[in-house]
């Protein structure tokens, strides 16, 4: 999960220029956005990773965050074109996710914003370990039921409890413990969970 902690905070009005010294972005004007204001920031994400326990950091991505009049938006920013660009709110309330196109490699995401703004949350799986998991349990072809999974169509929340930037994959108990917690509070029904531990 990437944290945008620190950021720009500009009010612009229909474009925006040098966020990176290199490129100039023009904001979309079917971009809903009554204040003007718009929150910009910068962070890399981590490569998947399932053959050692560490992870290639990617390269900066462009972040921007602003109010629609209704509810907080993020773009995470992989295009040159904005008009391009996909636009998601927190996940928790869409259950939208996005797909990044980095170093010749597609990375699912979502994201959750906090802090009037100030705060924007990139979660993306560091291995496919959890799709294998969610596709056996709850895979669903409507038109090939032998290829379903157990309970098929079943909603399927993913939490991580490691971190890339730590350098560290084993799990954190802390993280670990929010993770139960969370799941008791949502009254999830059956927890599947991995934990790894390097000796």
């Amino acid at each position: 999960m990437g944290k945008i902690v620190r950021g720009l905070y500009l009010e612009l009005k229909l474009s925006f220029s040098q966020m990176d010294n290199s490129t100039h972005r023009e904001i979309p004007s079917k971009w809903k956005n009554p204040s003007g204001k718009w929150h910009l920031g910068l962070k890399s994400l981590y490569k998947p990773s399932t053959s050692d326990y560490t992870s290639e950091k990617l390269s900066e991505i462009d972040c921007i965050v602003w109010f629609n009049g209704e509810k907080w938006c993020a773009c995470i920013e992989t295009f040159r074109n904005l008009k391009n660009a996909k636009i998601l709110t927190n996940f928790r309330d869409s259950h939208e996710f996005g797909i990044l196109c980095l170093n010749k490699m597609e990375l699912s995401y979502c994201v959750t914003l906090h802090n009037e703004g100030n705060l924007l949350e990139i979660f993306t799986p560091y291995s496919d370990h959890g799709s294998v998991v969610a596709q056996i349990a709850a895979a669903h072809f409507p038109r090939k039921p032998e290829r379903n999974g157990l309970a098929p169509g079943a909603q399927i929340i993913y939490m991580n409890t490691t971190h890339p930037e730590t350098g560290n994959y084993e799990i954190n108990y802390n993280a670990f413990k929010k993770a139960i917690l969370k799941c008791a509070e949502m009254k999830v029904d059956i927890i599947n969970y991995s934990c790894n531990y390097i000796g």
